[in-house]
């Protein structure tokens, strides 16, 4: 039985699409429930462990990176009694979290910029 599974994803495809963008096979692993579980430390990034990830990630934009890779995710895939898939955040969660944090932040942002606002799922009336 393997009980490990190798796989990249990008941040986008985790946290806005609930998926890892493709295993060792080259297919997408959907439905992906991200959970921090009780054993994990409090969330302790200060603005200044996020500025230095945004400033990271903008200086390899400038460099014309194409890729930029912000660590490895651990996850331990859990089925709970009632055949719910969970995957537990074992490692990364504070990047995870701050990721978050940066993409609520900007859309909150999008939000109040833009008028009028469609949103997902709501009809537009075409």
């Amino acid at each position: 039985m393997n009980n490990l599974t190798l796989a990249i994803t990008t941040i986008g495809d985790l946290l806005l699409k609930n998926k890892i963008s493709r295993d060792k096979d080259g297919k997408p692993i959907d439905n992906i429930n991200l959970k921090i579980p009780e054993y994990q430390r409090p969330y302790k990034w200060t603005a200044r462990n996020a500025i230095q990830l945004l400033d990271d990630i903008i200086e390899a934009k400038n460099d014309n990176k194409e890729v930029y890779r912000v660590g490895t995710l651990i996850l331990h895939k859990e089925t709970d009694s009632n055949g719910n898939k969970t995957h537990n955040i074992v490692d990364g969660q504070q990047r995870t979290i701050t990721f978050s944090l940066l993409l609520y932040a900007l859309y909150e942002n999008e939000e109040q910029t833009e008028k009028p606002t469609i949103r997902p799922n709501e009809p537009t009336g075409f």
